[in-house]
């Protein structure tokens, strides 16, 4: 009797485990993966500008409005999880420190979501960068909605982790081909406003990225944005794994952030390439 309890246990436990993880993946792998593709592609591209055209001119051109929108996303969830923002600067560079902008923040280290908004707070710039760029595009383009490049026949093919992540990876497949499709049609190369956009996606896109100084702020809160699902799961696994639903529904909402993210890492190749090109041309080291 007590082995079966204690074999039930630890099967409830694994569970539990099992749901956090998943969620985890399937919600935030991806993203997280294209932001760091982002910043090795965005560095590439900054380098060679440099070379190219100097650090002004590349700053003042795309530098002042990646780096504001950047900063932006930090401060948007500070005040989502009610830190105090002590100081910000959208764009001050400072080459003795190689920083473009920064938002200090305060928090009471005592609050549980305080604590998680570290997280947040951190990789903020991915979320709202990717939103930003996405919004510009209906606007600008008129792209539809991410949903409505998703055939009627998708659902989700299971409650596997593997499974759910599947759909997430076929939810950005089907918005990014369908964005792609909508923003590089024929009738957009005459319209001014397509340039314009190109423009904004490239500048805000290149500051979609982590720096090492995000990276250490989000992981403060990540280990307590962990035990909180670790928790919850626990005390609501044996109601139902609706949590398996939760991953699902935040996997497709990450599926089209990913779709406009790649969009911005599309370009950003396109550019280093020219750049890298021009710089052989012209013979500069």
């Amino acid at each position: 009797m007590t082995a079966n309890i204690f074999v039930s246990l630890l099967q409830y436990v694994w569970e539990v485990v099992q749901m956090t993880f998943s969620f985890l993946v399937v919600s935030l792998g991806p993203l997280l993966v294209l932001a760091t593709v982002m910043n090795f592609l965005a560095g590439r591209v900054e380098r060679s500008s440099y070379r190219l055209m100097g650090p002004k001119v590349y700053l003042r051109l795309f530098g002042g409005l990646g780096t504001a929108a950047h900063e932006l996303g930090h401060a948007f969830f500070c005040k989502v999880f009610g830190h105090r923002i002590t100081e910000m600067k959208l764009f001050s560079p400072d080459p003795a420190s190689g920083t473009l902008g920064y938002v200090n923040h305060s928090y009471n280290p005592k609050s549980k979501y305080q604590q998680i908004g570290n997280f947040f707070i951190g990789i903020g710039p991915v979320i709202t960068g990717s939103l930003l760029i996405y919004i510009l595009a209906a606007i600008l383009i008129g792209v539809q909605p991410p949903s409505s490049y998703l055939p009627d026949s998708i659902t989700a093919s299971g409650n596997g982790i593997i499974q759910i992540l599947a759909d997430a990876l076929k939810t950005s497949g089907y918005a990014a081909i369908g964005a792609f499709r909508d923003i590089f049609s024929g009738e957009n190369w005459s319209s001014v406003w397509f340039y314009v956009f190109l423009y904004l996606v490239f500048a805000i896109g290149s500051s979609v990225t982590l720096s090492p100084a995000d990276m250490k702020g989000a992981r403060k809160g990540f280990l307590y944005l962990v035990v909180f699902l670790l928790v919850f799961n626990a005390l609501t696994l044996w109601m139902g794994r609706f949590m398996n639903e939760v991953s699902i529904f935040f996997a497709r909402i990450t599926g089209f952030m990913n779709a406009y993210i790649l969009l911005a890492a599309f370009l950003n190749l396109i550019f280093w390439g020219l750049m890298a090109g021009l710089s052989k041309v012209l013979r500069r080291p």
